[in-house]
């Protein structure tokens, strides 16, 4: 198994080839590393890219393991908190008799969860998730659907259509055609961050790349895209909690 070396600890890590076009996609877990790349990416050129990636996978994997979210899971019982918008929320689990379908509301700072009382244990705990998950997509949706136009105007660009979709490993995506996907999860983020995303996203209607040109129209309307960049690289585990 091949592997980097960071701070004289090796990081050992799993290649997965397959039929990407030309993208590669990272997966970092606490004691597991992947790359999922296109076929004929040479050994050299990942050789390469896991060297730049070094300190970001053994700062990541530190903060997993330090981190109770990811070492126990979540539960979906009364008292655990999930982020929305950039804010903590508790989750409340409220069992009601004659309840036919799980309902979740935000009231204040509190996710409310009625559920039907014969829904016990985990299968209690299934149907708590997809009421938070249902509710979480549409406040996704209506909040793109907020934001988006007035960022679009900036940019002098419309997408052809914009969908929200369970995108596992990205947080946005820009098809050849127009069509802009966004990840339901961003909704976990503060609403710069949302922003900096469908920035981001919107921008790749002008540029396909990451060269600087693309940059530099990210930062025609967002400046500090790089402080938000981060932001999401480093708290990208909160904004997961529903994986």
């Amino acid at each position: 198994m091949p592997f980097i070396q960071y701070l004289n600890k090796q990081i050992p890590y799993d290649i997965e080839r397959g039929n990407r076009k030309k993208t590669v996609a990272l997966h970092v877990t606490a004691d597991c590393v992947t790359l999922k790349v296109p076929k004929r990416l040479s050994d050299e050129a990942i050789s390469k890219f896991m060297t730049r990636k070094a300190r970001w996978i053994h700062d990541r994997q530190a903060v997993i393991r330090h981190d109770p979210l990811n070492r126990i899971g979540k539960h979906y019982v009364t008292g655990e908190t999930f982020p929305y918008l950039g804010n903590t929320c508790r989750l409340l689990v409220v069992r009601e008799a004659h309840l036919e379908a799980p309902v979740c509301e935000l009231r204040q700072d509190c996710l409310r969860v009625q559920v039907p009382s014969d829904l016990t244990g985990e299968q209690g705990g299934s149907a708590v998730k997809e009421a938070m998950i249902d509710w979480y997509q549409g406040q996704a949706v209506k909040k793109i659907t907020e934001r988006l136009p007035a960022l679009a105007q900036k940019l002098g660009v419309q997408p052809k259509t914009v969908a929200v979709k369970n995108q596992k490993s990205q947080w946005g995506s820009c098809s050849r055609s127009g069509a802009i996907r966004f990840n339901w999860k961003i909704i976990m983020a503060p609403v710069a961050i949302l922003d900096y995303i469908i920035v981001h996203e919107l921008c790749h209607l002008i540029h396909s790349n990451h060269q600087p040109q693309f940059w530099e129209k990210v930062e025609s309307v967002i400046p500090d895209c790089k402080a938000r960049k981060s932001w999401l690289r480093e708290h990208s585990i909160l904004i997961n909690a529903l994986t």
